[in-house]
């Protein structure tokens, strides 16, 4: 034991009463100070950012209030199971959402108890001071379209729920910068059922899942269209407008009542888009291919109304490309939009898009993790690399523009993408030679480029930001 020095500069053993006055003295201070070290990540300090805005205020402690309870529900393995087995089978290199507001009575084990009941089970005691035991049914009624997501990176990650659970990371609704919140350049907040929160710079420090505004899914009102933002399906699909008395009957089909607003359809946007190719898609000849013409225009050889101008497929070539504000917002997918303009007059002409088509359906990447973490009640950091594989999938469309193309015209394109999700960010779509803008609602806009075609190219690509799009005839 090392010595110490009495008043007289002598070398004295210290007595026991000397050690309890050094600890009683010295270690509340060091409590304090370590205390002070470690930054607060209560769900009421971190909602002060919204003390201005009370209805902000309430949905961020809401989604993190959620965050939470789910991130203490993968404490218990047979909803871990339920979780992997049912929403971490990848199709077309995609996992399904779980959308609350569709499975919340779904049973999670062999007894039949189900995930409501489960998740209200797990509410910690600083939820229920901020919500009782009402944060269920507060979710369902003001965040109605939230979804607990596997992030599709994961779809080869080996998950054995004996040796690891995951992280659950929310998206902040109406937050821009996240940064704001937690400080420096932390984007992220990870809660875990076992482990304190930590605030991280890259999401892909962990094995996590999200809790989000669903990418896949609409709440439409099936007489006017309007999601509970009040957002076209149009501005969604703008293409279906045109097809079978726009698609209403195709929509009471595909949609299924949610758990609390009953008199909305929950609608997955990649259905509707399959039926409007299925029913509305362009099943015509190419005539673009058709060696017996022998005229530079082939559409010159046939009749103007048997030859239309089409997108006929699209395809994303580097994964980078999806990886805007660097993936900030926690979105999987994009919104894909091409605009036409008739270009030698002031003239708009139609649109057409791919809503929320998944990044990984491309097979742009390829993706190594390692799971460092060891024991399931630790934070389950990984190693994360992805690397390029400098081609794509080809995603087929068969998407007409406005019929009467004449081969003579000149049509000018803007191509974008964008993000539907909590924020609206009201932005235009507009090309520098036409005066006409189409509105949108979007959370996110990215235009990626201007072009223009010829009515009578034969098959041409339009290539820009890693992706490139074919117009056939």
């Amino acid at each position: 034991m090392q010595l110490l020095r009495n008043f007289n500069g002598q070398n004295v053993m210290p007595n026991a009463r000397t050690i309890l006055l050094f600890l009683t003295l010295i270690l509340p201070s060091l409590s304090c100070f370590k205390e002070g070290l470690v930054p607060s990540y209560s769900i009421e300090r971190l909602s002060a950012y919204w003390d201005n805005d009370t209805d902000k205020k309430f949905q961020f402690q809401l989604r993190l209030g959620f965050a939470k309870t789910v991130a203490r529900a993968f404490g218990d393995r047979e909803f871990a199971e339920y979780f992997k087995q049912r929403f971490c089978v990848a199709k077309d290199n995609h996992h399904e959402e779980l959308f609350f507001g569709l499975h919340k009575d779904d049973p999670i084990n062999a007894s039949g108890k189900t995930l409501y009941q489960h998740l209200a089970a797990c509410m910690d005691e600083e939820v229920r001071s901020l919500f009782g035991d009402n944060l269920l049914e507060l979710v369902l009624q003001f965040d109605p379209c939230v979804v607990i997501k596997m992030p599709d990176v994961f779809r080869g990650f080996v998950w054995d729920v004996g040796k690891v659970r995951p992280a659950v990371i929310a998206q902040l609704p109406h937050t821009y910068y996240p940064w704001d919140i937690f400080g420096g350049d932390r984007r992220f907040l990870a809660y875990h059922f076992a482990a304190p929160p930590a605030a991280v710079h890259d999401q892909f420090d962990f094995f996590h899942v999200t809790v989000k505004y669903s990418e896949d899914y609409l709440l439409l009102d099936p007489q006017s269209l309007l999601n509970e933002r009040g957002i076209s399906f149009y501005e969604i699909l703008p293409q279906a407008e045109d097809c079978n008395n726009g698609m209403r009957g195709d929509i009471a089909e595909l949609g299924r009542p949610h758990a609390v607003h009953t008199d909305k359809l929950v609608l997955k946007r990649m259905d509707a888009f399959l039926r409007w190719r299925d029913k509305c898609g362009y099943k015509g000849k190419y005539w673009s291919r058709d060696p017996s013409c022998a005229d530079p225009c082939k559409r010159n050889c046939v009749p103007l109304g048997e030859s239309v101008l089409l997108v006929d497929s699209f395809c994303a070539r580097l994964g980078r490309a999806f990886e805007l504000q660097g993936n900030v917002h926690l979105d999987e997918s994009h919104t894909y939009s091409w605009t036409f303009w008739r270009k030698n007059e002031p003239e708009y002409l139609y649109r057409i898009t791919i809503p929320s088509l998944p990044h990984e359906w491309f097979e742009t990447r390829n993706f190594e993790i390692e799971l460092l973490a060891r024991l399931p009640n630790e934070m389950p950091v990984i190693r994360y690399k992805s690397s390029e594989k400098m081609n794509g999938r080809v995603f087929p469309m068969h998407a007409v523009f406005k019929r009467g193309v004449l081969p003579s015209e000149v049509i000018s394109i803007s191509f974008d993408a964008l993000i539907y999700a909590d924020r609206i960010a009201k932005n235009a779509i507009w090309h520098e030679s036409h005066p006409t803008v189409v509105e949108t609602n979007t959370s996110e806009f990215y235009h990626w480029g201007w072009s223009f075609t010829l009515g009578c190219w034969g098959e041409e690509l339009i290539i820009t930001a890693g992706t490139w799009s074919l117009i056939s005839y």
